[in-house]
């Protein structure tokens, strides 16, 4: 789509919308998205953003139902910001603009945001229920077959190993899943700081799961230093056990395998300009270095 389709395609998605058909707007791109396109609406003094959804997501594994859903639930609790709009069937949404900043993960690592980031992904988890599941050992399954059955496989050539890894993880975690609603997309980027309120952004692969994965994921993405590791499950738990640990760390691992498997399945769907392959190549040999770690078969037989 040019773009002249495209704006004239993003006019008529913001003059469907009836409290938007009479108004004065103006909008331009955001950057930094690598499934969707985001835009910045301007609606007189007020700012949304409109998201679109990315070409043949459903086949990553997001349901754009239960994320419209996912998203009303938590944003009555205040912690995603305010939906305007949204058309699951077209994955369109369109939401609050939080003036503030976008974290990285350097700003994560501030004492009070790092708190605060806790306390965050805590307070999701207490919530009763989200539609769906998240299972990230099937999603990696369903990667795995997605990219075996297209052209321009870009899997590793030892990637039996990895999933011979992964396979034995997920018996060892057979036992100890107990099922809340998670993100599973903590990127510092989907976090947003307005100065007194943490806004979670993103909600396309939440779902009921593993409350590790939540924690091992933020981890990974930030690449958190064992210490910090440590004091990331003592401010969630308050005491951290072996088996505590030892569950994260499976999933700190998890978390870059699931992250490989995304970019490799990527490179064969979105036409976004970005190298999926590279992405895919980065998480895939972090995975493979932290099941090569001496402590690692440790942690299997610390949940054994």
């Amino acid at each position: 789509m040019g773009l002249a389709e495209k704006d004239k395609y993003i006019a008529e998605v913001l003059r469907s919308i009836p409290e938007l058909s009479r108004a004065a707007l103006s909008w331009l791109p955001l950057s930094g998205g690598i499934t969707n396109e985001n835009f910045l609406v301007t609606v007189g003094q007020k700012k949304l953003v409109l998201r679109l959804g990315g070409r043949q997501t459903e086949l990553l594994g997001i349901n754009r139902i239960f994320e419209s859903e996912t998203i009303k639930l938590t944003s009555a609790l205040g912690i995603s910001p305010r939906v305007i709009f949204a058309d699951a069937n077209k994955g369109i949404l369109l939401s609050q603009y939080v003036e503030g900043r976008t974290l990285s993960p350097e700003w994560c690592l501030e004492e009070e945001v790092f708190q605060r980031i806790a306390r965050t992904i805590r307070r999701l988890h207490e919530i009763p229920f989200v539609p769906g599941r998240f299972c990230v050992f099937k999603t990696v399954r369903d990667y795995h077959k997605l990219c075996l059955a297209r052209k321009g496989n870009p899997l590793p050539a030892d990637f039996s190993v990895a999933l011979a890894m992964l396979s034995k993880i997920e018996e060892a975690l057979s036992r100890e899943t107990a099922l809340v609603p998670c993100h599973n997309d903590l990127l510092s980027s989907n976090f947003i700081d307005d100065g007194k309120h943490l806004w979670l952004l993103d909600w396309e692969y939440a779902g009921m799961g593993d409350l590790f994965f939540d924690l091992g994921n933020f981890a990974a993405h930030q690449e958190l230093s064992e210490p910090l590791c440590l004091k990331l499950l003592g401010l969630y738990f308050g005491t951290v056990s072996d088996k505590r640990h030892a569950h994260f760390q499976l999933m700190f691992a998890v978390s870059d395998m699931r992250e490989a498997m995304w970019g490799f399945s990527q490179s064969l769907l979105s036409t976004i300009d970005f190298d999926y392959v590279g992405y895919g190549n980065k998480y895939y040999q972090r995975f493979m270095l932290k099941i090569s770690q001496p402590g690692f078969k440790d942690w299997l037989k610390g949940l054994g």
